[in-house]
């Protein structure tokens, strides 16, 4: 199409051109051939008639004129004449050569003049005129042949002149058209070679394409990322006018906050007080033209969400104010996570208090544990006295429980874990537990076939258990039900919809789930801590769950507690799975009431009434007994006196820099032949000690009664080897 226009344009053109040419060529032609002639020729006439002007030779000058007008058919008139202007000699052609209006010469005549000049000097004249009619009829004869000529090369020349113009011009604003309209229509332009050949102002134009054509597309990418933040970016992104008409909600946004849309206002989408608090806050953004950052805590379709939101004003190109921007983060779980480590924290703090408490506490039950006894060896047969030691020992035992449970939260009891089957271990104590809930209460034992082995305290964990049936059962004072389940539970990247606290790793679970009140949020965040409890005063020592915690805790497991006001409670215990068999302790609870042969016993104790009460019992019990205060001064009587020493029967912790497990290794390393025994408030902490294991060296856990320190001591001299 472009091609055909181009041809049609270019042979019109053409053709008006050959027009003008065939009028104008006669003329054209005489004009460019006839005037160099007619000057050459009248100058010659006046170089060679010279001489004849000057000296006025009348004949010489007729004989000039005469071959003037024979030499050139085309004369119409030749003059001569002097410097004054009177003629000398003249010619005119007569009336058979002359046209009608020779007096009036036709615009195809032709006159040349000059002046006779010899060293400056004028001399006289000459005037020359010719009549081209005759010419042009001749060359009108042969018009019909330029003509054909003319046309027979008119395709040629249009072919030139469109391929001309077409590639230097009608190509290129073509593809310069079609790269506008393109881009006003998709945003972009396409990439059309342009002409090499095209005009330099069309080059200019096809350049300025390029560059508007990367500025769009740089616009458009840049856009594109934006718009990509604002869809993905999981916060919420919103833009309000100064009336407080949403303009800008991101998905984000509307996905949290159902129902909202573009075009509400606060005031349609929020309850009053809500909305009121926001144009609050958008004033204090208003009034500053700074960043200011909120708090909110909303209850939404999906839940309570607390949002931390920054506002921020939105300026125009005059530096004006027109919206008010905000982001929000939901930092509901961080915050959960932060009030969960401050817990843990709060958590461990008390345990350490309350394991250093029990610790100095074990010191002085071990004080009363020993005298009493020591006073039921003397008083004989007096039942009166007896009574009033029964009643000391008995109050010195529930001082004793409650010590260990104090221990067991702070995670510093002594345990003993072994490969147990929870299954069998909850059948085993099912008979207690029904009687411990009573009549009126469900007891239901749900526990999974194949269940992997715990590796679990197994003493403990049925006192565990019965804590938190004795709990649900307290939550439903008339009646309900109360389910133990148990369950192999894998936690890792690909099943982590357990709760945080549960790290990765492989658990036998085991719950006890009751239909009781449920507790609130206050309430259950609270139930762990020591001596916290919601029963009456007198019902509860509020330290059951806390040894549960602790138990759990220090077994290296996990306990979650859910629950939910009016529909019950569930606590779940995620205990470790055994691997291999855990040694433990020798029993020490046999009874030996005397010593079983004379021994020497070298005792090392720092606290006085300890290390006094606890060599009365062996001597009164038949034992040789050398007293020492530290690990110093008990390896300056072995150094003296060796030989007499069986035992050593040391504290863990002791001042001077040696504790009793670095006394140990010296003597077991120094004296091979004397055996060790050790005693603590924080025995499982000693026990895991890998130069205690090594050596097989015995430890008994403070307070202790002299059955029991008799039979360690015993144990010790008839059993052990420190090889």
């Amino acid at each position: 199409m472009q091609i055909a226009v181009s041809a049609l344009f270019a042979t019109a053109i053409i053709a008006i051109a050959i027009t003008l040419v065939v009028r104008q060529l006669q003329s054209d032609l005489l004009a460019e051939n006839f005037e160099e002639d007619s000057e050459k020729t009248v100058l010659f006439i006046a170089a060679t008639s010279l001489e004849a002007v000057i000296i006025e030779d009348i004949p010489v000058l007729n004989t000039i004129v005469d071959q003037i007008r024979l030499s050139d058919p085309r004369v119409l008139e030749v003059v001569f004449r002097n410097e004054d202007g009177k003629v000398l000699s003249q010619f005119s052609s007569d009336s058979s050569n002359a046209p009608s209006h020779v007096n009036e010469p036709e615009p195809s005549d032709v006159t040349k003049s000059r002046d006779i000049v010899l060293e400056g000097e004028k001399f006289g004249s000459i005037s020359v005129s010719w009549h081209l009619g005759d010419f042009q009829q001749k060359i009108a004869k042969k018009l019909p042949i330029i003509i054909s000529v003319l046309i027979g090369i008119l395709p040629i020349l249009t072919l030139i002149v469109v391929i001309s113009v077409h590639f230097i011009a009608v190509r290129p604003v073509a593809i310069i058209n079609n790269r506008l309209l393109t881009l006003a229509k998709t945003g972009t332009t396409p990439n059309e070679p342009f002409p090499a050949i095209a005009s330099k102002e069309l080059k200019v134009l096809n350049a300025g394409v390029d560059r508007l054509d990367r500025s769009l597309k740089a616009r458009d990418e840049s856009e594109r990322k934006f718009q990509s933040i604002i869809d993905n970016i999981p916060a919420e992104l919103t833009l309000k006018d100064l009336d407080g008409t949403f303009t800008l909600i991101n998905p984000y946004a509307r996905n949290l906050y159902v129902g909202s849309q573009e075009g509400l206002s606060v005031k349609e989408f929020w309850p009053s007080e809500i909305a009121v608090e926001f144009r609050k806050q958008d004033k204090i953004v208003l009034d500053t033209l700074k960043p200011a950052c909120f708090e909110d805590h909303f209850t939404l379709a999906s839940g309570t969400h607390i949002i931390k939101t920054t506002k921020f004003p939105v300026l125009n190109g005059e530096g004006k104010i027109e919206s008010i921007g905000a982001f929000g983060i939901d930092i509901t779980e961080m915050r959960k996570t932060e009030q969960a480590l401050t817990q843990s924290q709060k958590m461990e703090v008390v345990g350490q208090l309350t394991g250093g408490v029990a610790h100095d506490f074990n010191n002085l039950l071990g004080v009363m544990i020993g005298n009493t006894e020591m006073l039921e060896d003397r008083v004989g047969d007096d039942a009166d006295a007896k009574r009033h030691i029964k009643a000391i020992e008995q109050a010195i035992d529930r001082a004793s429980s409650l010590t260990n449970r104090l221990l067991a939260f702070s995670r510093q009891q002594p345990l003993r874990p072994e490969p147990t089957d929870l299954s069998r271990l909850i059948s085993d104590i099912e008979d207690m537990l029904h009687l411990t809930i009573g009549e009126t209460i469900e007891l239901q034992i749900e526990t999974a076939t194949d269940l992997w082995v715990a590796d679990i305290d197994p003493q403990q964990l049925d006192i565990a258990l019965l804590n938190l049936v004795i709990n649900a059962r307290d939550a439903m004072p008339d009646d309900g039900v109360i389910t133990i389940t148990t369950e192999n539970v894998t936690r890792d990247a690909a099943n982590s919809n357990l709760r945080e606290e549960v790290k990765n790793g492989d658990y036998v679970m085991v719950a006890v789930r009751d239909t009781g009140t449920g507790m609130p949020p206050e309430v259950s965040d609270k139930v762990f801590e020591p001596f916290f409890t919601t029963k009456e005063v007198g019902k509860g020592s509020g330290l059951g769950l806390s040894m549960v915690y602790g138990f759990v805790k220090q077994s290296n497991g996990h306990i979650v507690v859910e629950s939910n006001m009016g529909e019950g409670t569930t606590v779940s215990l995620y205990l470790p799975i055994a691997k291999s068999d855990v040694p433990h302790l020798n029993d020490k609870s046999k009874v030996v009431e005397n010593a079983l042969g004379k021994r020497f016993i070298l005792l090392v104790e720092d606290e006085p009434e300890v290390r006094e009460i606890t060599a009365s019992m062996l001597r009164h019990t038949g034992y040789e007994v050398i007293e020492a205060t530290d690990g110093p001064s008990a390896l300056k009587v072995l150094k003296e006196k060796s030989d007499l020493v069986d035992v050593v029967f040391s504290d863990v912790v002791m001042p001077n820099n040696m504790s009793g497990i670095e006394l140990a290794e010296i003597i077991s390393t120094t004296y091979k032949d004397i055996k060790i025994l050790l005693t603590s408030g924080y025995p499982d902490k000693i026990t895991a000690q890998e130069s205690l294991t090594k050596q097989n060296i015995e430890l008994l856990a403070k307070p202790y009664k002299k059955a029991q320190l008799i039979a360690a001591i015993e144990g010790t001299n008839n059993s052990l080897t420190l090889s």
